[in-house]
């Protein structure tokens, strides 16, 4: 019995920033090694007096936290200034693309939540940029 045919899976993507205004970009990102989202609503069971189990179902509300991993570069300024957008408050498109024309995803109404930055003896030298967005739009 045959099984199931090898799949092409995603292994390149493309992620997008859109900051309007000074000091502001509007450009591919080139170097973040690592992108994580973390999804800040969830669904819970309500459960009531004289029901077995859950009575139902409550959506809690909570938008979204994206982490970034960026690799520092030598003798250039940063491809956005994270520091000044987080001190400057600005809001903020983040948009993903997978390879191909695949699954798009944007981020919107985002702020710069937390900039941390961490060096190691071999020679890594990376910013973590913690970014909340309000909400997200499935653009396919």
């Amino acid at each position: 019995m045959a099984g199931p045919l090898p799949e092409n899976f995603v292994s390149q993507g493309k992620i997008f920033v859109d900051m309007p205004g000074p000091r502001g970009a509007s450009k591919q990102l080139l170097t973040v090694k690592k992108f994580d989202v973390k999804e800040g609503g969830s669904v819970e069971v309500v459960t009531t007096v004289g029901v077995d189990g859950g009575a139902g179902h409550r959506e809690k509300q909570g938008g979204f936290t994206i982490t970034m991993t960026c690799i520092r570069t030598v003798g250039q300024i940063p491809e956005v200034d994270w520091d000044y957008a987080k001190a400057a408050k600005k809001r903020f498109t983040i948009s993903t693309e997978d390879e191909s024309n695949g699954r798009k995803k944007s981020y919107v109404f985002c702020r710069v939540s937390k900039t941390d930055t961490s060096k190691d003896p071999d020679g890594a030298h990376e910013d973590e940029i913690e970014i909340v967005g309000l909400q997200r739009v499935d653009d396919q």
